[in-house]
């Protein structure tokens, strides 16, 4: 029985540690047990001795194992921190004393003072500031200080004192939140009054996430704290930036008493939804509270609501691990255990996701298809794999041995999303049982290439000494696992590869290098460290000679691209569409490229080999916000390209909707212009597949039998771009349209052939087109 230990690992000799007893210890010492035993958490005696404030037991620990006074646990905590969290200051000044470094943080960043203001240690908040008086400034790894710490626990006189002191009571977190966010989320009302009173605009603040401190009340539950608020002047109605009303927050944390005050107190609240279309039902079924969500059920939302994405309350259920709620759904609902939201996803896709063996198996035993699929074809098995579920995988590959070798509309298998996770026991689990190590997507990725693009060190050096030439395999686009590696910003990983033998040269079947791959995702470190290991790279184009400052404007960075550009980049360097940098910034939104109108002014009148400006971009991508900036800065709103598109062609040939309101409420003539090929708006909204900028555009005046030069109507456009609901449309409300045919006898038929597409083809001529129809050659 001395060397039985419990779920956490503790030993006998730790819970003598604990109470304190010298004796006892030393007794188990002596009979066998191991000084130096750890918790699960990696704690040494000395830290349990520490976080009860057994001083003579600390200094026995301290003397006869001198060593273990500067052992941390996993959190990187000392034997002092826990001192400090206990109160004890006899104690940390003992540990002071014998050598403990009185600055050492945790993993965290957490200080001893934060230890100590978590848990409303006056005595020892006072010594720490007296003996470092700069420790009050001190800031964790979200920057927090100790007053946040002090305002969660809700001790006045600790944060009263540090105040005191010189801490800003102003002082906010890196997600923006104020002390007074704190002390709400814990509930602390006394705290909350103090803060009220003495700074009463605080009342008012959010955090980066635009949650008052009335969001994070109802998070807490604490109802007689929230009505406080109320009553000073905070708005009950106010939302979040993903519009979460008080209600929202109080459902997801399961807090019944704060939710049936709420409901009852402002009723239309109940029928509020977030910016994705969450009902409070949603929330209540995530936090896996069954009262809370019967209690709202009852009082009148609807069961079957669905999110955005479609997902029912029982999606929600199995994505965060709550079997109660499920069990409760599918007796309450049985047909919700069937319906899939707008990816073909069931909630035992969720399940699986989540890792719940338990949940997935009791939907399985009540009828789900343990074969469904998603829209992707993913299976179960996919989709526990890439969140590296390796107990749900052994579940399903001896329940479902087959599953083990299906693919997704990708080609990928499950041991590909295995690799992009990470978890090397999940992937060297299914090679075991039979998988090919070799198999490839439809892009022609191997394993490596997937554990490369999202930067995963641990797998990839395990298939790299594993499969030694896997090492030089590349895709269908010739893409190395360097450039996917570059990609995914990870440097150790690119390193890693290029030591084991890849070339840092290499190039994609586009000649892309692997700077110009850094450059297109947003990483700044690998940029900086392909720019300073290999400087030649810097001016290397691709085969459409864009440099790697092309691809970091379309991707939006401005500190890489003026890093770019320090480092010798030519900011006037043009594609071989004579495309400048703002032209690439443009046609994908970023709005943060200012930087570049702002330093190079001339630079918004450059237009490329199709006398496209920078504004015909951003009417393309769809962006008000830029376009609106570039016509401020003085771009010309009636510009035309080399085919004379305005830019609401540009807009409506890509099925910008916004951006075709903006463009014919402010230019309304502007919506009968045409091209030099006589096509109209209409022409390029058929053509676009996007049925409500067209309905748009003719409720706004524009004649929709207009042709172009060549007589073509706009069913003869949609049916030259594969768009099968923008036909129907079109046949359904104009059906003579059908039949008419261009100057060379061209029927919408013989463009559907022309573009492939059997689906489109096959609907017009059901509808009453002959299929035997020539053109005018027959």
């Amino acid at each position: 029985m001395l060397h039985e230990v419990d779920n956490k690992r503790r030993t006998l000799a730790h819970n003598a540690a604990l109470s304190g007893n010298v004796a006892v210890l030393s007794y188990l010492i002596e009979r066998g047990i191991d000084p130096w035993c750890r918790t699960s958490e990696e704690e040494t005696l000395l830290h349990r001795a520490c976080i009860n404030g057994q001083l003579e037991m600390t200094k026995y620990l301290v003397q006869t194992y001198p060593k273990m006074l500067h052992e941390v646990d996993n959190s990187k905590r000392t034997p002092a921190h826990n001192a400090a969290l206990d109160g004890n200051g006899a104690v940390l000044s003992y540990l002071f004393k014998r050598g403990i470094e009185p600055w050492c943080k945790t993993s965290e960043e957490v200080t001893f003072l934060h230890r100590a203001c978590i848990d409303g240690q006056l005595k020892v908040t006072k010594f720490l500031i007296q003996t470092y008086p700069t420790v009050v400034h001190k800031v964790d790894n979200s920057k927090r200080t100790p007053a946040h710490n002090a305002a969660l626990d809700g001790n006045v006189a600790v944060l009263s004192h540090l105040i005191e002191r010189g801490i800003d009571p102003w002082c906010r977190t890196s997600a923006e939140e104020t002390l007074l966010h704190r002390a709400c989320i814990n509930g602390q009302l006394e705290m909350t009054k103090y803060l009220v009173q003495t700074y009463p605009t605080m009342l008012h603040e959010v955090d980066n996430s635009k949650a008052t401190p009335a969001h994070d009340a109802t998070l807490g539950g604490n109802v007689a704290l929230l009505s406080y608020i109320i009553e000073r002047g905070i708005d009950p109605w106010c939302r979040t930036s993903e519009e979460e009303t008080s209600l929202h927050r109080a459902c997801i944390n399961g807090q019944l008493e704060m939710t049936k005050y709420l409901v009852q107190t402002y009723p239309t609240m109940l029928h509020e939804v977030d910016n994705k279309r969450r009902t409070l039902a949603h929330n209540a079924a995530l936090s896996g509270n069954v009262a809370v969500l019967s209690y709202i059920i009852e009082s009148g939302i609807d069961p079957w609501c669905r999110t955005s994405e479609e997902e029912t309350l029982l999606h929600r259920v199995c994505s965060n691990d709550q079997l109660e709620v499920t069990k409760y759904l599918v007796q309450s609902y049985p047909k919700m255990l069937h319906e899939v939201d707008n990816s073909k996803r069931t909630p035992a896709h969720n399940a699986a996701l989540d890792g719940n063996v338990a949940i997935l198996s009791y939907l399985i035993e009540r009828g789900i298809d343990t074969w469904c699929r998603t829209s992707a074809e993913e299976t179960l098995l996919h989709r526990a794999c890439v969140n590296g579920q390796l107990e749900m995988t052994k579940y399903l590959v001896p329940t479902c041995p087959a599953m083990l070798y299906e693919v997704d509309n990708s080609k990928r298998t499950p041991a590909h999303n295995a690799a992009l996770d990470g978890i090397v026991a999940v992937l060297s689990y299914l090679i075991e049982r039979g998988i090919d190590p070799w198999c490839r997507t439809s892009e022609e990725e191997t394993f490596l290439h997937r554990a490369c693009i999202i930067g995963q060190l641990e797998m990839t050096k395990y298939l790299v000494q594993t499969y030694p030439t896997m090492l030089h395999e590349d895709d269908n686009k010739r893409r190395t696992l360097a450039h996917n590696a570059a990609l995914s910003g990870n440097v150790a990983v690119l390193s890693y590869i290029i030591e084991s033998g890849i070339d840092p040269w290499c190039r994609t079947s586009e000649e892309e290098t692997l700077l110009h791959r850094a450059c297109s995702n947003d990483q700044l470190e690998m940029r900086k460290y392909l720019v300073q290991t290999y400087p030649k790279m810097l001016h290397e184009v691709d085969n459409s000679k864009r440099t790697p400052a092309h691809n970091a404007a379309l991707d939006g960075n401005v500190a890489i691209l003026s890093y770019l550009i320090e480092r010798g980049i030519d900011p006037w360097c043009r594609t071989s569409a004579e495309e400048t940098l703002l032209h690439r910034a443009c046609i994908n939104g970023q709005l943060e490229m200012k930087y570049l109108v702002q330093t190079y002014p001339t630079m918004l009148y450059e237009v490329d080999n199709n006398k496209r400006t920078p504004a015909h971009n951003a009417a393309l991508d769809g962006n008000v916000a830029v376009l609106s900036y570039l016509i401020e800065r003085g771009i010309d709103p009636w510009c035309r390209t080399s085919e004379e598109e305005t830019f609401l062609h540009r807009a409506c040939i890509n099925g910008q909707l916004e951006m075709t309101k903006y463009l014919v409420q402010t230019y309304p003539t502007m919506l009968h212009e045409v091209d030099n090929k006589r096509r109209t708006l209409a022409h390029n909204a058929a053509l676009s597949g996007n049925v409500a900028v067209l309905s748009y555009i003719i409720e706004s005046g524009i004649d929709h039998w207009c042709r172009t030069s060549e007589e073509e109507t706009l069913l003869h456009r949609a049916c030259s771009n594969e768009q099968l609901e923008m036909t129907k449309y079109l046949v359904k409300t104009y059906p003579k349209m059908l039949h008419e045919v261009d100057n060379s006898k061209r029927t919408p038929a013989h463009n559907a052939a022309l573009d492939g597409n059997v689906a489109v083809l096959s609907y017009i001529i059901e509808r009453g087109i002959d299929p035997w129809c020539r053109t005018s050659a027959e």
